[in-house]
C-alpha cells in the first residue's frame, strides 16, 4: 500500500497513544525507507520494529540511524582526526548496559544481519559538552515522505515509560509550510549523514563494535522473534486464518479439552505444526476460536499470541453490532446523544460539497457513515444518491480519509444519474474520475475484467450493471477492500434467493468494510425480499445476529413480523418525499377516448377468444388498446419483461408454462384482415393531439408506453408534424441514452417516449419538464411510481406543478372495453397501500399477486 493511502494524526504521545503500533509500524510497514535521528541508542532498539523492519528487509530498501554520543572538548577535537580509544570505550560502555534476554538476543541478530546485508546502516554523531539533541525522523518511498521531530528519542524507555510526543507532516497533503519542513529534514539529514553539519563529527560505527554485534548474527533474519516458543494466531498470506505451533516442546493439541470440544470442528487440516482453519469461517467465529486458545493457555501453561495483522483484520471486520443498533436508533431520532458528532460531520461535509443537502439528508449520510452497513429505503425521488455522495464526501475528506472510491453495483440506466450528481454535489471541489464498464470502448468482456484490474486504483467512482456480476466477480473481488463504500443501487432487483445475480453480489460484499444498499421498494414481493439484502450488507453477522430462516421470512406471523421489524429498524434511514416538503402532482388529468366500430368489434373478439387464459387475454387487450397489429406476433419474454419488469431469476418460475401463455394465440383469417385494416386507435391519435398542444404551449413532455413499435411510431407520427422527439428503450445504447437525456434537458428535443422497464429508475427530468403522458400502462405498480419520480423529485422548485395525463380507450359496453381504466383504478389502489407501506419506519411487504391483478382488471374468476 502507498503512504498516501494511510491516515496519521498530527501529533502523537505515549499516553494518550500505541505509538509503536499506530505509527512506526504502520507507517514503516509500507516504506523501502527510513531515516533516524535519535539522541542515545541503546542494544534494545529493535525490539520495537520486528514487523516493520522485515518489510523493509524484504523489499530491499534501506535504514539508517544516526545516533549522538557525548565527548570531553579534549576527546572531541581528537575525533576530528580519527577515533580515540575514548570513544570507543563509551560506545562499548552503553552497548553493553543492558542484561539481554535470549528473545533480545535475536531482535539484536536481525540488527547484525541487517547491518551485514546493508539495509542497516549505523553512524555516530560526536559532539563535545553535550549530546545531539535534534531528534528527527524521515519514512518514505518514491514521493511520499513522512517527517517526524519531537521529544522521543529510538529508546525503548522513551516510547514505553516517558511520556514523549512528536508531531508528524505528511507530503501528500501538499500544505506548503509542512513540505518546507519536510525538505529541510531531508536536507540536514543529508548533510549530518556525509558530516559537513557544523559542530559535530559523524563517523561509522568502530569496527570494534561491529564484531560486538557480529557475534549475534546468525546468519539469517528471524522474522516474528515475538512468537518464539508461542502457539501464534495470524493469518496467512492467502488471508486464511491459520494458528502456529511454535512450542519448543512437543505439545499435542488433541488432548486439550477446549481444542477437542469448540476447536477442532473448524479446523480443514494441520501441517508442519501449522493449524488451517476453514476459510469460509467469519470473524465472529475466529474471535470465539481466539478465546478458547486464550482460556487453554491459562490452565496449560503455554503462551498464546495473536498477531497484529490478524487483530487489524478482525478490528477492520468487528461493526460490533450491538453497539451499532443502538447507535442505529440514538441517529434515527436525532437524539441528543448524538448532535455534537453530527455537527463536527456537518461541517466537514458542508466543506467538502458544493451541493448543500437538506437537513434530513444529511442526517441520513451521518447515518451511513456511523452505521458502516446499513439501508436505504428513501421513497423514489428523494436524493438518495445525493445522501451517499454526502457520505463519501465525509470519508474522503482529506482528514478523514477512509475511502478512496465508490463502486456503484445497479441498472445501466442509473450509470447517468450517479456520473451526473457527483458533478452537482462536488462542482470544483472534487473531480469526478470515473470507470463505466458500459463505455463503447470496452468491446468484450476481457477489456472489462483488464480496466477493472488495471486502470480502477485512481478512480473515484466505478459503475457495474448488475447483469455483469457474474462476468466480472472475480476481478471485483480483487479490487473491493476496506477503502471501497460499496454501493447497491434498486437492490431489489437481487431478490431471488440462490439466483446469479445474488449469488455473486454475495460473494463480492465479503471484503468491502463499508457498504450500503438503496432502494425505495424493499420488498415488492415479500419479506422474504430482505433476505439477501441482510446478507449482502452483514455477510459475517447474518447468521448469529438476524438469524431469520428462509421459512420465517416466506410467510412469517404477525409475532415474526414484529421480530423482523425489531432487528431491522436500527440498521435502515428513510426519507420520504413529506420530510423534503417536495411539491405534490396536480390531480391526474384523464383523458378519455371512445372507440370507434372496428375498434369495439375487435375488442369483443378479442373478450371471447382469449376468455379461458387470463395473462394472455390481458397483454392482448393491452397491445390492442393503442397498436392492433401487435396482434399479429406471438408473445414473447421480452414483452413479459418491458411489462412487469421480469430479471434473470423470474424465468426460473416459467411463467410462459405455467400460463400457457400462447395455447390461444392463433387467429382466424377474418380476424387477421379486420386487424390489418386498422391502424392506431383512436386514443393514439388523441394522445399525439395532446402531446401537440402541450409543445405548442412550450411544454416538455415525457410520453410513456411499453411496446417499442408503439413507440417508434409515435415518434414517426410527431416528426411529420415538426416536433423534435427521441425514443429510448432497451436496444438503445447507453451512451446513446445518455446524449438523449442532455439534449432533452437543454430543450434540443421537445418529447421522449420511454417504457418504465428502460427510463423509470435513477433518471431526473423534473428541472426542464413536467408534463407526462401515460400512452400505455400495465398494473405494475413500480413502474407507475418510479415513472413518476422522473418529473416529480427533490429539487423541483416549490411554485412548479407536476401534471400527469392518462390516457383511456374506453366503451361503455364491458364486454368490448378496453383494460385502461380498470388498469388505472388498479393501480390508484394499490398506491394508496404501497404509500403507506414505505412513508413510516415500519417495514411493511406489499405483496401484489400478478393473477389477483388481472382477476380483478378483468373482472373474471
Amino acid at each position: 500500500m502507498k503512504l498516501s493511502n494511510l491516515t496519521f494524526a498530527i501529533n502523537y504521545n505515549s499516553y494518550e497513544n500505541d505509538v509503536v503500533n499506530d505509527f512506526y509500524i504502520k507507517a514503516l510497514s509500507n516504506a523501502k525507507n527510513y531515516d533516524r535521528v535519535s539522541a542515545y541508542f541503546d542494544s534494545k532498539i529493535l525490539a520495537l520494529y520486528a514487523t516493520a523492519i522485515e518489510n523493509i528487509y524484504n523489499i530491499n530498501g534501506k535504514i539508517r540511524f544516526i545516533f549522538s554520543q557525548e565527548l570531553t572538548d579534549e576527546d572531541f577535537n581528537l575525533m576530528l582526526s580519527g577515533y580515540t580509544k575514548r570513544s570507543e570505550e563509551v560506545l562499548m560502555e552503553n552497548f553493553k548496559r543492558f542484561e539481554l534476554t535470549e528473545l533480545e538476543k535475536n531482535k539484536l541478530s536481525n540488527l547484525a544481519f541487517l547491518i551485514e546485508q546493508g539495509v542497516v546502516d549505523i553512524k555516530i554523531a560526536f559532539t563535545k559538552s553535550g549530546i545531539l539533541h535534534d531528534k528527527f525522523g524521515l519514512i518514505y518511498n518514491d514521493d511520499d515522505y513522512i517527517f517526524f521531530r519531537g521529544s522521543n528519542n529510538e529508546t525503548v524507555a522513551s516510547i514505553k515509560s516517558n511520556h514523549e510526543s512528536f508531531e508528524v507532516s505528511c507530503s501528500w497533503y501538499n500544505e506548503p509550510l509542512e513540505n518546507q519542513k519536510i525538505n529541510k529534514a531531508i536536507t540536514t539529514f543529508s548533510e549530518m549523514w556525509n558530516n559537513i553539519c557544523y559542530g559535530m563529527c559523524v563517523v561509522n560505527v568502530p569496527e570494534v563494535l561491529k564484531n560486538e554485534l557480529a557475534k549475534y548474527n546468525k546468519g539469517k533474519i528471524i522474522f516474528n522473534p515475538d512468537y518464539f516458543n508461542a502457539v501464534v494466531a495470524d493469518l496467512n498470506e492467502y488471508n486464511v486464518f491459520v494458528v502456529r505451533n511454535n512450542l519448543e516442546y512437543h505439545y499435542e493439541f488433541d488432548k486439550d479439552f477446549d481444542y477437542k470440544n469448540y476447536i477442532k470442528k473448524y479446523v480443514s487440516k494441520i501441517e508442519n505444526n501449522i493449524i488451517y482453519f476453514d476459510n469460509r469461517i467469519n470473524y465472529l467465529t475466529i474471535n470465539n476460536i481466539i478465546k478458547k486458545f486464550e482460556e487453554s493457555q491459562a490452565y496449560n501453561n503455554y503462551n498464546f499470541i495473536v498477531t497484529k495483522r490478524l487483530r487489524d483484520y478482525l478490528e477492520e471486520k468487528n461493526i460490533q453490532i450491538d453497539k451499532r443498533k443502538e447507535l442505529g436508533k440514538l441517529i434515527k431520532t436525532q437524539a441528543l446523544e448524538v448532535s455534537s458528532e453530527f455537527d463536527k460531520f456537518k461541517i466537514v461535509v458542508d466543506n467538502e460539497m458544493t451541493r448543500k443537502l437538506r437537513d434530513k439528508q444529511m442526517w441520513d449520510s451521518f447515518f451511513i457513515v456511523n452505521m458502516i452497513k446499513s439501508a436505504n429505503y428513501s421513497v423514489p425521488g428523494a436524493g438518495k444518491t445525493s445522501i451517499v455522495y454526502g457520505a463519501f464526501s465525509y470519508l474522503n475528506s482529506k482528514n478523514i480519509n477512509l475511502i478512496d472510491k465508490i463502486i456503484m453495483i445497479g441498472p445501466k440506466n442509473s450509470f447517468k444519474s450517479w456520473k451526473d450528481e457527483f458533478v452537482k454535489c462536488f462542482g470544483l471541489k472534487k473531480k469526478l474520475n470515473v470507470l463505466n464498464i458500459q463505455d463503447s470502448k470496452f468491446n468484450n468482456a476481457k477489456d472489462k475484467i483488464s480496466a477493472l484490474r488495471f486502470d480502477s486504483a485512481n478512480k473515484n467512482l466505478i459503475l457495474i450493471n448488475y447483469d455483469l456480476l457474474p462476468t466480472l466477480s472475480d476481478v471485483l473481488n480483487e479490487i473491493i477492500d476496506s477503502r471501497v463504500l460499496l454501493v447497491f443501487d434498486e437492490v431489489h432487483k437481487v431478490k431471488a434467493i440462490g439466483g446469479v445475480w445474488a449469488t455473486e453480489a454475495l460473494d463480492i460484499s465479503k471484503n468491502a468494510k463499508y457498504k450500503v444498499i438503496l432502494t425505495g421498494t424493499p420488498m415488492p414481493n415479500s419479506y422474504l425480499d430482505l433476505y439477501n439484502q441482510l446478507n449482502i450488507l452483514f455477510t459475517d453477522e447474518y447468521k448469529t445476529f438476524f438469524k431469520f430462516s428462509i421459512s420465517d421470512l416466506k410467510n412469517p406471523s404477525e409475532a415474526m413480523i414484529k421480530k423482523i421489524n425489531y432487528a431491522i429498524y436500527p440498521f435502515f434511514c428513510r426519507t420520504t418525499k413529506k420530510d423534503l416538503m417536495i411539491p405534490k402532482p396536480n390531480e391526474d388529468i384523464k383523458i378519455i377516448s371512445w372507440m370507434n366500430e372496428n375498434e369495439r368489434t375487435l375488442f369483443s373478439i378479442l373478450r371471447k377468444k382469449y376468455s379461458k387464459n387470463g395473462l394472455t387475454l390481458y397483454i392482448r387487450l393491452l397491445q390492442a388498446s393503442t397498436n392492433p397489429k401487435l396482434l399479429l406476433g406471438n408473445l414473447d419474454s421480452n414483452i413479459l419483461s418491458d411489462m412487469f419488469s421480469l430479471e434473470e431469476d423470474d424465468f426460473e418460475d416459467n411463467v410462459f408454462e405455467t400460463y400457457n401463455i400462447n395455447q390461444f394465440n392463433i387467429l382466424e383469417t377474418d380476424e387477421i384482415n379486420l386487424i390489418k385494416e386498422m391502424d392506431m386507435t383512436t386514443k393514439f391519435w388523441d394522445s399525439i393531439n395532446l402531446v401537440k398542444k402541450l409543445v405548442m404551449e412550450g411544454k416538455q413532455v415525457l410520453v410513456w408506453a411499453i411496446f417499442v413499435n408503439t413507440i417508434d411510431r409515435f415518434k414517426e407520427e410527431l416528426q411529420k408534424i415538426g416536433i423534435s422527439a427521441a425514443v429510448i428503450y432497451g436496444q438503445t445504447p447507453l451512451n446513446e441514452r445518455e446524449l438523449l437525456i442532455e439534449e432533452f434537458k437543454a430543450k434540443h428535443v421537445q418529447v421522449i417516449i420511454t417504457n418504465p422497464h428502460t427510463l423509470a429508475e435513477s433518471v431526473s427530468l423534473h428541472e426542464t419538464c413536467h408534463d407526462a403522458v401515460y400512452l400505455e400502462y400495465s398494473f405494475n405498480l413500480t413502474h407507475m411510481l418510479q415513472s413518476k419520480d422522473r418529473i416529480n423529485r427533490l429539487g423541483l422548485d416549490d411554485n412548479q406543478y407536476t401534471q400527469y395525463y392518462y390516457m383511456f380507450l374506453y366503451n361503455s359496453n364491458p364486454d368490448e372495453d378496453s383494460i385502461d381504466l380498470k388498469t388505472y383504478d388498479r393501480l390508484k389502489e394499490k398506491e394508496n397501500e404501497m404509500i403507506k407501506a414505505i412513508e413510516g419506519d415500519y417495514l411493511e411487504a406489499v405483496n401484489f399477486d400478478m393473477l389477483e391483478d388481472i382477476i380483478k382488471i378483468l373482472n373474471i374468476k
